[in-house]
């Protein structure tokens, strides 16, 4: 299950590095990443990958997830939807189906899952279970559709380490 998961992740995670530090980077963290047979390895290569990248791993999670997004077929689909419906609601479809995916390169997301969507007062409420990885991830995939739709975002998880959350996503001009 980790190690095909692995290089498109790195890939992901490098993606926006410049050419001579990526292949660096590939070379140091790409056996690495071959290797991991579990959460816990995975969590301590994130840490090291995020720590060579100087950036948090919740971030390069992030980051991460915006990258998949923007690659992904949603990307193409949330325009078309976003033409039709008001962003938060265009959002909530989008969120709904996150972990219903089959090709996203994220060791964790097979136990995770969308318990529910909430639209109401302008804010969008997902609860999910799951491990920590997948919510920030989420909140990228979430990031870069708002700005898809023309909008900024704002999220706030609850509780911040938890494996049942609540994230709170508002969207402004």
């Amino acid at each position: 299950m980790f190690s095909s998961q692995m290089t498109p992740f790195l890939d992901l995670a490098t993606d926006d590095i410049p050419a001579g530090s990526r292949e660096e980077i590939l070379r140091e963290f790409d056996p690495k990443l071959e290797s991991v047979n579990s959460d816990f390895e995975f969590d301590l290569m994130l840490w090291s990958l995020a720590q060579r990248l100087h950036v948090d791993t919740e971030e390069l999670l992030r980051q991460v997830g915006a990258r998949w997004f923007r690659n992904s077929l949603f990307a193409g689909n949330l325009a078309v939807a976003g033409k039709s419906e008001p962003p938060l609601k265009t959002l909530q479809g989008l969120v709904s189906k996150v972990d219903t995916v089959k090709n996203v390169p994220l060791p964790g997301l097979d136990d995770f899952s969308i318990e529910s969507t909430t639209l109401s007062s302008g804010r969008l409420q997902v609860a999910c279970v799951g491990p920590r990885r997948c919510c920030s991830f989420l909140e990228g995939v979430a990031r870069a559709a708002c700005q898809e739709l023309g909008v900024s975002v704002r999220y706030l998880r609850q509780p911040k380490r938890a494996t049942y959350v609540v994230i709170t996503f508002s969207c402004f001009e």
